[in-house]
């Protein structure tokens, strides 16, 4: 039979104290066959002594681990999420890469993705993406000439705002003056000039564009100059039919 030694400290003063706890169940201490020292809360635990099936891991006992205390050579990490009883891998790191099932998400909506880069370079960080929808209002000379919606979406990458936009209208020609289109999902800022080709039924523009001046959220027509000597001159009334009136187009502009 081995003996249990308690071996007091030569130098020291303090009162090592063994308690029992409060059970009217024996309980047992095995010592490995082995000389070692008990864990502490300043040891550190040897991965490679780990074996055989392990509890499972609450990751709420697993916080503040400064990273420069997870080294060496790992196997696959997995990050399981809660949202179906705790059973789908959410998080996977592997030596090829990361996957992530399910929506990244910020703790702030001005931090994003930074591409190319090594560190955070707001020239390389993609922090906004938008799609949706859009109510255009279509005017001549500020009169209403809407007469139905059948496409008018948009899509926004970054700074860059690309709006899709088809309506047909009325079939008399409202008004006298200037043809735009107002409404667009966002005021466009960075200057001006962004243009883009009209397409349309019933009207008189196979040279026209639509133009964004800065500051503005609307889209304004504009016939092309026919010559280097002029100008670029605005879609009106008289360049429209009364009847099967449709406009098409497609606008990119900045914000």
């Amino acid at each position: 039979m081995s003996d249990i030694k308690i071996q007091p400290s030569g130098s020291g003063t303090a009162v090592v104290t063994l308690t029992a706890p409060t059970t009217n169940t024996a309980r047992t201490i095995t010592f490995p066959d082995a000389t070692g020292t008990l864990l502490n809360s300043g040891s550190t635990l040897d991965a490679t002594k780990l074996s055989g099936a392990l509890p499972a891991l609450s990751a709420t006992n697993l916080t503040a681990i400064p990273a420069a205390n997870i080294t060496g050579t790992h196997a696959n990490f997995l990050s399981t999420g809660v949202d179906d009883n705790a059973t789908a891998v959410k998080l996977t790191v592997t030596d090829s890469g990361i996957n992530i099932n399910g929506d990244i998400t910020f703790s702030s909506a001005s931090q994003g993705i930074c591409l190319g880069v090594t560190s955070n370079t707001d020239a390389n960080t993609l922090d906004d993406y938008e799609e949706g929808t859009w109510t255009g209002t279509i005017t001549v000379g500020g009169s209403d000439n809407l007469e139905g919606t059948y496409d008018s979406t948009y899509t926004k990458i970054g700074r860059q705002v690309i709006v899709h936009y088809a309506a047909q209208l009325t079939n008399t020609t409202n008004g006298t003056g200037h043809l735009w289109v107002s409404g667009l999902p966002f005021t466009k800022t960075g200057g001006d000039g962004d243009s883009v080709m009209g397409c349309n039924d019933r009207m008189n523009a196979t040279s026209a564009v639509f133009r964004v001046a800065d500051g503005q959220s609307i889209a304004k027509a504009y016939k092309l100059p026919t010559s280097t000597s002029t100008n670029l001159t605005n879609f009106d009334n008289a360049d429209m039919g009364n009847t099967g009136k449709w406009l098409y187009f497609c606008l990119t502009y900045y914000v």
